[in-house]
């Protein structure tokens, strides 16, 4: 009996994030999942993008460039023995203050603390403007491309609201040095849920990896899936 024929191929995740990898591993088998991660780590600004329109469009196109680096790395190598490539990314948006005679809502994506300057002035003033008593949202892009090269890309928005400022907590937080390397500056599978009032929508997708709309790409692809 042929074994090899029986065994599913590989499903790659490219991507350097741990939890995107430990959220994953909820809907496929350990063992199935194969990291490799984009060789070109310099993605897309959001400078100039202050619509929903935009910042879609923009964090679709970096988990795209994303999912056709990790190809090429498969196609350099000769690899063939994989299922599908998963890419991702997540960014914090946020609103400006509106003002009375604002007609339309400006938005901003927070990226992670320059570690190479005052991290923690930048993110406490994230905190006090943006956050704090106020809602803002985490936008995730998945890039799903199956051994057929056919692709499927989905985009979820989730809305985070904090509670009102408490800023001998934000000091302690800062302490901790756990907004460094993180989105918009907080972790909310660890510390950062001190600050969460509420959510609504999917609670990995602020994580990094929205569980049930990857279940449904994976489906789409015909993958077999734990739940």
């Amino acid at each position: 009996m042929d074994t090899m024929a029986d065994t599913p191929g590989k499903i790659i995740l490219g991507s350097r994030s741990p939890r995107r990898a430990e959220l994953l591993e909820l809907l496929i088998p350990k063992e199935q999942i194969e990291i490799l991660e984009p060789a070109n780590p310099v993605e897309s600004g959001f400078h100039d993008a202050h619509t929903w329109r935009e910042i879609e469009r923009l964090v679709s196109e970096i988990a795209r460039t994303k999912n056709d680096d990790v190809i090429a790395q498969l196609e350099d190598a000769g690899r063939t023995d994989y299922q599908a490539v998963l890419t991702a990314d997540t960014v914090i948006v946020c609103s400006e203050p509106r003002q009375v005679h604002d007609k339309v809502e400006t938005l901003h994506v927070l990226g992670q603390p320059h570690e190479d300057g005052d991290w923690k002035s930048e993110v406490e003033a994230w905190f006090k403007k943006y956050y704090f008593g106020r809602d803002h949202w985490a936008l995730t892009a998945l890039c799903l491309v199956d051994s057929t090269g056919w692709l499927h890309e989905s985009v979820l928005r989730t809305t985070v609201t904090f509670r009102r400022a408490d800023l001998p907590l934000l000091d302690w937080y800062l302490s901790t040095e756990e907004p460094l390397g993180k989105a918009g500056g907080y972790a909310i599978q660890e510390a950062g849920s001190v600050f969460v009032k509420s959510i609504q929508g999917s609670l990995t997708n602020v994580v990094g990896l929205p569980l049930e709309s990857l279940r449904k790409l994976l489906i789409d692809c015909e993958i077999e899936v734990a739940v």
